[in-house]
């Protein structure tokens, strides 16, 4: 009697434990591109120019000549200077829509993500009238 009150007392206990879940919320994209950027030059890998139809479907893809030489850097928390073809300091802000972070700069909001060493921008905008619904421009760079 003893030995299947104590197997119920650790089957019980088990069963608290055991199946703990972990209820940790999802990182704020925005603070950790503010973590990744702070202090880092970027170098312009390649550009494109993407078209999609109203189902979504791509209809037409236009690379962009890129100068290996163009390269970013995020000087302040709040200042982006660009170094090729001459060297300009623009202003930033970083915000974030539904979950994910936008870097606007020159009033135009980029989607940014960054993976490792690699950055990529996205502008999109929507379009009537046109043959396509939806165009975007996608920068990539690698970090230096």
């Amino acid at each position: 009697m003893k030995s299947k009150l104590l197997l119920l007392v650790l089957i019980t206990l088990v069963s608290f434990t055991g199946c703990k879940k972990d209820n940790q919320p999802a990182a704020d994209p925005l603070i950790t591109i503010k973590t990744q950027i702070k202090d880092t030059s970027w170098q312009l890998t390649d550009s494109k120019e993407v078209y999609y139809d109203a189902s979504g479907k791509v209809i037409r893809t236009n690379d962009q000549e890129v100068d290996p030489k163009t390269k970013y850097e995020f000087v302040s928390d709040t200042q982006l200077k660009r170094y090729y073809p001459s060297e300009l300091l623009f202003d930033y802000t970083l915000s974030k829509t539904n979950n994910k972070a936008f870097l606007t700069v020159d009033e135009l909001p980029y989607e940014i993500e960054i993976n490792n060493n690699t950055m990529s921008w996205t502008f999109q905008q929507d379009f009537q009238d046109r043959e396509y619904t939806k165009a975007a421009i996608i920068a990539h760079f690698i970090k230096l």
